[in-house]
C-alpha cells in the first residue's frame, strides 16, 4: 500500500502508514525500501541512504532497495553507481520498463550513448506500442545525431497519436537536421 501511495505522490500518507506499520510488522527489505523513498522525498537523503543500506544488508538483490539506491545515487550525481544498481535489478529478473527507462536517462547523463541506445532499443522492443518507449529511443537517437533512424520511429508514433506534442517536436528537430526545412 505504501508503494501505491508513493506512486500517487502521497508521501505524507505513505509516511503515516509506514510509521504505524513499523510498530506492528517485521521489518523487511520491502518495508525499508518504501521507508527510504519517503525519507528521500522528505529531504532526508542521509537517513534514506542508511535505510537502503539496511535493506540491502538483508537482501543484496532486492529490486526495490536497489532502485531506491539508484535514485539516491542519481540525486547525488553518481550516475555510474546508479546504473550499476539498475543493471543488478535487470540481471536478477525479467526486463522492467521502469528500470530500462532509468538506465537510459542515467546513461545519457554520463554521455554513454551506446549504453543508452542499447537499453532504449531493448525498452522499445519490450513495449513497441508505448509512446514513452519510442520517445526514449528517439531521445537517444537525436542526442547521437542518428536523424535517419529516428524518422521512421517518429512516423510510427505520430500515426498512433497525431496529437503527441513531444513527437511533433522531435520530428521537427529531425527534419531540420536532415535539411528538410519545409517539413520542420
Amino acid at each position: 500500500l505504501a508503494k501505491s501511495l508513493l506512486k500517487m505522490g502521497s508521501v505524507g500518507d505513505a509516511r503515516g502508514l509506514l510509521t504505524v506499520a513499523q510498530e506492528h510488522q517485521t521489518v523487511t527489505p520491502s518495508f525499508l525500501s518504501a521507508l527510504a523513498q519517503v525519507e528521500a522525498r522528505t529531504g532526508q537523503p542521509d537517513q534514506a541512504r542508511a535505510t537502503v543500506d539496511r535493506a540491502l544488508a538483508m537482501d543484496p538483490n532486492h529490486a526495490d532497495a536497489l532502485i531506491a539506491k539508484s535514485h539516491l545515487d542519481g540525486a547525488a550525481g553518481n550516475w555510474k553507481a546508479s546504473i550499476a544498481s539498475l543493471e543488478k535489478v535487470l540481471s536478477n529478473g525479467p526486463p522492467r520498463v521502469d528500470v530500462l527507462k532509468s538506465i537510459v536517462f542515467a546513461s545519457m547523463q554520463i554521455d554513454d550513448l551506446q549504453m543508452a541506445h542499447d537499453r532504449a532499443l531493448e525498452l522499445y522492443q519490450l513495449d513497441p506500442q508505448s509512446s514513452e518507449s519510442g520517445l526514449a529511443l528517439i531521445a537517444v537517437l537525436v542526442r547521437g545525431a542518428h536523424w535517419g533512424e529516428a524518422g521512421p520511429i517518429l512516423d510510427k508514433l505520430l500515426a498512433q497519436d497525431p496529437t503527441d506534442k513531444r513527437a511533433h517536436l522531435a520530428k521537427g528537430i529531425v527534419e531540420y537536421n536532415l535539411g528538410n526545412m519545409a517539413s520542420a
